[in-house]
C-alpha cells in the first residue's frame, strides 16, 4: 500500500464559523459575524487525501485559507490582489487548475484560472437587477510550492490579457492539458483554456504552452478563430486577431449558445473521452468531443431532484464540478452548487449529511 494521492479543491465564497444548532430536520446557519466567531472569506482551499486503489478518501478534507497569514490576520482570502490593487473591492474566485512539473525541477507548480469579480453598488444593481457583482475578467495564478501545506503557498498572479473591454471574454470557465491536436496528453505542450464570450453566449477555446503559463507569459496565446470571413478555423495567435468588439467576432464557438457556461471545467474519461458538464433547467449534460476543438455532441446524464427544481424561481443551481480522483474506472463523479435566489438568508445551507 502506498501513501494516498492528496488532490486540491478550490472554493469561491467559503463561510466560516460556529453552526447555529445542530437539527437535522432543518437546514443549517453558519453565523457570519466576527464577534459571533465567524466570517466570511471570498476563496479558500480543501486537500483531500484519497488511495489510489479504491479511489476513497483517507481522511477528512482539510481547509486553509490565508495562506502565510499574519498574527490577527487569519480571517483574508486564499488567493488575494496584490500590491496594484491593494485597497480596491476587487476578489478572485479560483474555479479549476492543473499540475506542472518543469523538466529538471525539483518541485512542481499548480497553474490555477480564476474569475476576477468586482462588487457593484446594492442601488446600481438594483437598478440594473442584476448580482450585486460583476464579472471583469480572468486571473492567472501559479502556485510555486504546492507540496507545502496551503497556508504556507507562496503565489504570483497575472490577469489574462485580453484585448478588448472587460467582460467580453473570460477565460476561466476550464484548463485541461493537451497536446497540438488536442488530444489529451499529461505530458503535453499545451494548456487549453475554455472561455465564453459575451457573458454566457458563446464558448470558447484558447491555448498557451503550459511552461509559459507556469511563468505567466500569455505573449504567445493562441484563439481558435478565423482571420477573415469563410476562413476555416485555425489555431491564431491573439496578437494577430483584430481589438475591441471584433476580437470576439473572430472567435469560433464550440458549440450552441445554449451549450455555453462560465463554471464549466474540462476532464478526460477514457470511454466518454473529453467532457463538459453543465446544468440546463433540471436536466445535468455532460458534452462530450474526441477533440477540444470538437465537434461536441450533448447527454443528459441526470435529473435533480424535485427539492431543487420545484421552484425554479427560488434555488439555482450551477457550478457542476468533475471530480476523477473520486471516481472508479466505470464513473464519474459530480458535485453541484445549490443556491438561493432572491433571499436576503442567503447562509442557508443542505441539511446535515445531505448528498445528492
Amino acid at each position: 500500500e502506498g501513501d494516498p494521492d492528496t488532490y486540491v479543491w478550490l472554493f469561491g465564497d467559503t463561510l466560516i464559523g460556529s453552526v447555529e444548532r445542530d437539527d437535522a430536520r432543518t437546514a443549517r446557519r453558519v453565523r457570519r459575524d466576527p464577534e459571533s466567531g465567524g466570517h466570511l472569506v471570498r476563496n479558500s482551499i480543501g486537500t483531500l487525501k484519497v488511495d489510489a486503489r479504491t479511489r476513497r478518501p483517507v481522511s477528512a478534507m482539510a481547509f486553509s485559507w490565508t495562506p502565510q497569514a499574519q498574527p490577527g490576520a487569519g480571517d483574508k482570502a486564499a488567493f488575494e490582489l496584490m500590491s496594484a490593487a491593494r485597497g480596491s473591492s476587487d476578489w478572485l474566485w479560483p474555479l479549476t487548475g492543473l499540475s506542472y512539473c518543469p523538466p529538471g525541477a525539483a518541485s512542481c507548480k499548480l497553474c490555477i484560472v480564476a474569475s476576477l469579480c468586482s462588487r457593484v453598488r446594492g442601488s446600481v444593481a438594483g437598478l440594473l437587477q442584476s448580482d450585486t457583482f460583476s464579472l471583469r475578467g480572468s486571473m492567472a495564478v501559479v502556485v510555486h510550492n504546492p507540496q507545502d501545506p496551503p497556508d504556507m503557498w507562496t503565489y504570483d498572479l497575472k490577469r489574462i490579457p485580453v484585448p478588448t473591454y472587460d467582460g467580453l471574454v473570460m477565460w476561466h470557465a476550464g484548463v485541461a492539458r493537451a497536446d497540438e491536436q488536442g488530444l489529451p496528453d499529461e505530458s503535453g505542450e499545451w494548456a487549453y483554456l475554455l472561455g465564453t464570450v459575451g457573458g454566457w453566449a458563446r464558448q470558447a477555446l484558447a491555448r498557451v504552452p503550459v511552461a509559459d503559463f507556469a511563468k505567466l507569459d500569455f505573449s504567445g496565446m493562441q484563439i481558435w478563430s478565423t482571420v477573415a470571413s469563410g476562413a476555416a478555423p485555425a489555431w491564431n495567435l491573439q496578437s494577430s486577431l483584430q481589438t475591441g468588439d471584433a476580437l470576439a467576432k473572430a472567435f469560433v464557438p464550440i458549440g450552441d449558445i445554449s451549450d455555453s457556461v462560465q463554471e464549466a471545467g474540462i476532464w478526460y474519461h477514457p470511454k466518454l473521452q473529453w467532457y463538459i458538464p453543465l446544468i440546463q433547467g433540471d436536466k445535468l449534460i455532460l458534452r462530450t468531443a474526441s477533440t477540444l476543438t470538437g465537434p461536441w455532441a450533448s447527454h443528459t446524464v441526470y435529473t435533480l431532484p424535485e427539492r431543487w427544481m420545484g421552484e425554479p424561481d427560488r434555488y439555482l443551481a450551477y457550478a457542476v464540478k468533475s471530480h476523477p480522483e473520486l471516481a472508479g474506472e466505470d464513473e464519474v463523479v459530480l458535485t453541484y452548487n445549490v443556491n438561493v435566489l432572491h433571499d436576503p438568508m442567503m447562509g442557508k445551507l443542505f441539511h446535515p449529511g445531505e448528498v445528492d
